[in-house]
């Protein structure tokens, strides 16, 4: 899980970058397949590769290279 603290939510796929990157650099450590996004303890929707938004963890399958 990560908390986005003071970054804001994404609500489009032009944000997905910065989320595929934190995505691969935290699913490069031994045991961590999926990463989820929240915001102050809550679920935030983020952008994945095809540019729709979820909820649900997401690994590198959600950010094909």
């Amino acid at each position: 899980m990560v908390d986005l603290g003071e970054l804001p939510p994404a609500a489009t796929d032009e944000v997905q970058a910065p989320y595929a990157q934190i995505v691969y650099t935290l699913t490069a450590l031994e045991g961590i397949d999926a990463v989820r996004f929240t915001l102050d303890g809550d679920p935030v929707a983020v952008p994945q590769g095809d540019g729709s938004l979820t909820e649900i963890p997401v690994g590198r399958a959600s950010y094909p290279e």
